[in-house]
């Protein structure tokens, strides 16, 4: 699946066909038959090819997105010359766009080299063209998605980009590392959820920073000096990756990405550790268990010093003048507990419950009254 270093080289891709002189409008053309199901349709790109040029093309996580915006110089002044509208476009599971002169191929193990000098390429069902630019959106299993919208709702639900967001001179850059840490749940699960933390972190990119921080994927409750790593890591990794793939490069040899596709056996590292797989967030996780080991006592330290915290919270005296009583204020009050608290002497009521408990009275009716000795009320008792 295309991850967020792919699809930055996607995006800038795709920025050819940007025109600020707003001299050549965006065409778009259907290709291929039977498109993937989330799919532009012909109704739409009636509505829209030819009539916007591209404005500017943006990336939050593995989302892409085209501002398109009404033409005002080969018509007078419309309704669809003052409409801007955001063409939306998803990769899915090997999803990929491909330009004449461009392409991104490292990792997709669905094109071949011979292919790849085509264009159109294979699996090809949508054609972008601005003035003489040209862009291909292939994708052989068709789960990716082009679609047409007014608002940038899609884009607003994503988490903070994992590359731009995790900079140091980001301002998400403490809340990101805050979301990390103390967390219950798994850490490559939470890496994963598009929604919670950072948007663009898939399952290549998760094992190759747990991996490098030495972090177990099932890891829970992080303190803030691992979540810290973790970040720094995060935007370190991807950074390099995008610009292996801007220069044509194989990612480093240090890294796992080199020895994890072996199809689920048992391989080596670089330093020729033992990998293994397991199931964690999901997905299949590649680890190296000897330097990734999990530490189920971390939690539970967690869970103790804060319960230790809150309860010292509790016994704590609020701050300011403590309250006090008067002498006759707290007269009263005590005066008011001793009889709220009189009772029957002992005795009387261990008689009367050792006769209820024998069956003596058992045949009474079910209210019955004693009188109360000191207080002078009537009590009621039901007697089974």
């Amino acid at each position: 699946m295309p991850e967020l270093p792919e699809v930055e080289r996607f995006r800038q891709i795709l920025s050819t066909l940007v025109n600020a002189d707003e001299k050549q409008t965006l065409k778009l053309e259907l290709h291929g038959e039977k498109p993937p199901r989330k799919w532009i349709s012909a109704e739409e790109i009636g509505q829209t090819s030819g009539r916007f040029y591209c404005e500017s093309v943006f990336r939050k996580g593995k989302l892409l997105w085209m501002v398109l915006i009404g033409n005002t110089i080969k018509r007078k002044k419309t309704e669809d010359s003052e409409k801007r509208c955001y063409l939306f476009l998803h990769m899915g599971m090997t999803g990929r766009l491909v330009s004449p002169d461009m392409s991104c191929s490292w990792g997709n193990k669905y094109i071949k080299d011979d292919e790849e000098a085509k264009f159109p390429p294979k699996y090809t069902y949508l054609i972008l063209k601005s003035g003489e630019k040209k862009v291909a959106f292939a994708d052989p299993r068709k789960f990716g998605s082009v679609s047409l919208c007014d608002n940038l709702a899609t884009a607003e639900e994503l988490a903070p980009d994992g590359l731009d967001e995790t900079n140091s001179e980001s301002n998400h850059l403490e809340k990101i590392t805050s979301c990390v840490s103390n967390q219950r749940l798994g850490i490559k699960a939470l890496l994963l959820d598009q929604k919670r933390v950072v948007s663009g972190v898939g399952n290549w990119v998760a094992d190759e920073v747990l991996y490098q921080c030495g972090i177990h994927p099932d890891q829970q409750n992080l303190t803030k000096e691992q979540a810290c790593k973790i970040v720094k890591k995060l935007n370190s990794i991807l950074s390099t990756a995008v610009v292996c793939l801007n220069q044509y490069k194989a990612y480093p040899e240090t890294w796992l990405f080199s020895y994890r596709w072996t199809r689920k056996k048992a391989g080596k590292d670089c330093k020729g550790r033992s990998l293994t797989f397991l199931q964690s967030g999901g997905r299949t996780s590649a680890i190296v268990a000897s330097i990734q080991k999990l530490r189920k006592s971390q939690g539970k330290e967690i869970e103790k010093n804060s319960k230790v915290s809150r309860k010292r919270k509790s016994v704590s005296r609020p701050d300011g003048p403590q309250p006090h009583f008067k002498k006759e204020d707290k007269s009263i009050v005590t005066n008011k507990r001793k009889k709220a608290t009189k009772t029957l002497p002992e005795s009387r009521l261990t008689k009367r419950r050792n006769e209820v408990s024998s069956g003596m009275n058992g045949n009474l009716k079910l209210r019955r009254s004693l009188r109360l000795a000191n207080i002078g009320e009537t009590k009621q008792f039901k007697i089974a």
